[in-house]
């Protein structure tokens, strides 16, 4: 006997479900990714699997109809859709990924060497500048410990003898507690004890400033002390320049922008760094050094205002046009000039000389 299928028997198909918005964007880290295995744009879903079947025994009879295989398609999207017109193909996409990840790892083990060529603290970088200065071991270590904040009048009294006179730690030790009878065989009870220690203050004041002179000397590196030194030779000489620039000319002839105060000092500040610089060496006795730095300060003063300085200019041709045009009068009381007359009387004027307000 034959059995067949009714329609309340077959299988009820699945809702349909609303379509995924559309992308937009490019497709970039975890969803690039995600996409180069499933194939799925963000926010797509998986295709649902078809839904089992139960085989229904027709006998001999002939089926009453094959249904239609059920396909699913994923839409193909171009990489230069998302990524670009630079990239035609994904295995081109696969390539740049590659090479990114090769770059990072070369960038990680190139940070992980300058760790490790690091100085292993901020002593041995400076000892290996005052190496490169021409600095001594010896005078570095003395140096270094010659930090008078931290020393006691004894302790500055002893290292001037050392810096200054050459004598060792001992000897230097020695010679300052007996100047100052700081042994305990002295008593402080003695007038003669205490003045000695009085002394030892006030010698150490002078002192101080000799060792706190060396400690800069050894440990300033010798391109700084090259600075200083230019630059102490044009301070005497740079108000001179700074006066100049106190008004920049402008094209109009006869027309200069004046300064402000706030300008002038910054640009003070950039002279002396200019000055100052290991890339130049200017002679502030002769005229080309100090007419370098004047045109130098101009071109930072057009920099730092230019387009003021172009609203000036044009603010000051328009009030000469507006003089000429109306052809002020020259002030009461110069020979040959007529008086000036108000505004409400020049308003008068123009109007009497219109005929619908002559008179007769």
């Amino acid at each position: 006997m034959e059995t067949t299928t009714t329609p309340a028997q077959q299988a009820t198909p699945p809702a349909a479900q609303p379509p995924a918005a559309p992308f937009v964007g490019k497709l970039e880290g975890e969803h690039l990714d995600n996409f180069m295995k499933t194939g799925l744009l963000p926010g797509q879903a998986a295709p649902a699997a078809p839904a089992a079947t139960t085989p229904i025994d027709t006998g001999n009879a002939a089926p009453l109809g094959t249904p239609a295989a059920t396909t699913t398609s994923t839409p193909t999207v171009q990489p230069k859709e998302i990524l670009g017109e630079e990239f035609a193909s994904w295995d081109e996409v696969k390539t740049v990924l590659t090479k990114s990840k090769e770059a990072e790892s070369k960038v990680a083990e190139l940070e992980k060497n300058l760790k490790e060529n690091e100085f292993a603290n901020e002593e041995i970088r400076a000892l290996n500048k005052a190496a490169k200065s021409g600095v001594s071991r010896e005078s570095f270590d003395m140096a270094s410990k010659a930090d008078t904040a931290k020393m006691t009048p004894q302790q500055i009294l002893s290292m001037d003898l050392q810096v200054s006179k050459g004598l060792s730690k001992e000897d230097a030790d020695f010679r300052v507690s007996q100047k100052y009878k700081l042994g305990e065989e002295f008593l402080e009870s003695d007038p003669t004890v205490r003045d000695a220690r009085i002394e030892m203050k006030i010698d150490a004041q002078d002192a101080k400033e000799r060792v706190d002179a060396f400690r800069v000397d050894k440990l300033t590196p010798e391109p700084v002390k090259l600075a200083e030194k230019k630059l102490a030779a044009w301070e005497p000489v740079l108000p001179q320049v700074m006066e100049t620039i106190k008004t920049i000319p402008l094209e109009v002839e006869g027309m200069a922008y004046p300064v402000s105060p706030e300008l002038l000092k910054k640009a003070t500040d950039h002279a002396r760094k200019f000055v100052s610089s290991e890339l130049l060496n200017l002679d502030p006795t002769t005229p080309e050094g100090k007419e370098t730095v004047q045109n130098v300060l101009q071109a930072y003063v057009w920099a730092n205002e230019g387009p003021k300085m172009l609203r000036y200019q044009a603010t000051e041709i328009e009030k000469k046009y507006i003089a000429k045009e109306v052809n002020l009068r020259k002030p009461e009381g110069e020979q040959g000039a007529p008086p000036l007359i108000s505004k409400e009387q020049h308003l008068a004027n123009s109007l009497a000389s219109l005929p619908q307000f002559r008179k007769g």
